[in-house]
């Protein structure tokens, strides 16, 4: 498979090291060092670079650490966003669990804070794995100035809010790698359980009193400013998991025929607020430069409801190192 980050960063690596990885550790996973550097740019200027490290202290566990950051700035639009995260995995014979936890951050936006986890079950081939998570994700503080519903009758509100927003996430995977060829197929649905906002200097019509209880479609209405601006994120490759979700697919089909691998990733993905929707199609090869280092060449392009048609290229550095 692709080393290609989905069903979060640490999960990713996970397969690779499973799948993609795995001949480059076939003489001796132990005290093994997995090192990567890379990064993507796609046709409208925005870049984003990210570097890891997994250590493999024995042949059942890794522990992965990753770092990024992105800029997807527009004439019209600023964005420029950091993320990390640190996840360990974990086999007993053929079941197995890994837990990471992720930050992410755009200061014109929000940061989110992600923890999450999996059971998986290896046999012949085969992984069957079961995915939850649990993220909040805390807004900076943004004024508006809309409408909204009371008693039946649109009435204007401006002011400031402090929001955080919360929500749990679960889905399943399924892979078969054979002598050659691996397929995979990852589902996640995600749910928005609540919102909390702050609001200070309110602005109201004097006969319309307090404001009611921030309720979802109200937060929808005082927040939408920035949650069309999150909605952005899954326009772009460099930012697409980072948005807020309502669903997301994963395919991805992969031919190792010796020591190169091809690879086709599509990925879906629909998002909560607006509704917009996107769709990723990422063909990579990965073949060795030199005994320990491998590369691995991306080219892609995303179509979302909101951004267009989206082109990008990418290249990761694999270097293994250990005894």
């Amino acid at each position: 498979m692709s080393s290609h980050r989905q069903m979060g960063l640490q999960s990713a690596w996970v397969l690779c090291l499973g799948i993609l990885c795995a001949p480059a550790f076939a003489q001796d996973a132990s005290d093994a060092w997995l090192l990567s550097a890379g990064g993507e740019v796609d046709e409208d200027d925005g870049y984003r670079i990210d570097a890891g490290l997994t250590w493999l202290p024995s042949e059942s566990t890794s522990v992965t650490l990753l770092a990024g950051t992105a800029d997807t700035s527009t004439d019209l639009n600023n964005s420029y966003s950091r993320a990390a995260s640190v996840g360990a995995d974990h086999s007993f014979g053929s079941l197995g669990v890994s837990a990471d936890v992720r930050w992410w951050g755009d200061t014109e936006l929000f940061e989110s804070t992600a923890l999450a986890g999996s059971l998986y079950l290896r046999r012949s081939g085969w992984r069957v794995a079961l995915r939850g998570e649990m993220r909040q994700s805390d807004f900076e503080e943004f004024a508006f100035d809309t409408q909204i519903p009371i008693r039946g009758v649109l009435v204007p509100v401006s002011g400031a809010a402090n929001c955080s927003l919360d929500n749990s996430a679960y889905g399943a995977s399924v892979s078969h790698t054979g002598k050659a060829w691996s397929v995979l197929l990852s589902g996640m649905q995600y749910e928005y359980s609540s919102t909390d906002c702050t609001i200070g200097n309110v602005n109201l019509p004097p006969q319309v009193g307090n404001l009611p209880p921030i309720s979802r479609e109200l937060f929808r209405r005082i927040a939408n400013a920035v949650l069309l601006e999150g909605a952005r994120l899954i326009g772009s490759q460099l930012t697409r998991e980072n948005g807020f979700l309502d669903y997301s697919v994963w395919g991805s089909l992969a031919y190792r025929p010796g020591l190169r691998s091809f690879a086709l990733d599509y990925f879906h993905d629909r998002e909560e607020f607006a509704g917009f929707e996107a769709d990723t199609l990422i063909g990579s090869v990965t073949f060795p430069v030199s005994a320990r280092l491998d590369l691995e060449l991306r080219l892609g392009a995303t179509d979302s409801d909101l951004e267009g048609t989206v082109s990008f290229v990418g290249l990761t550095l694999l270097a293994y190192l250990g005894d």
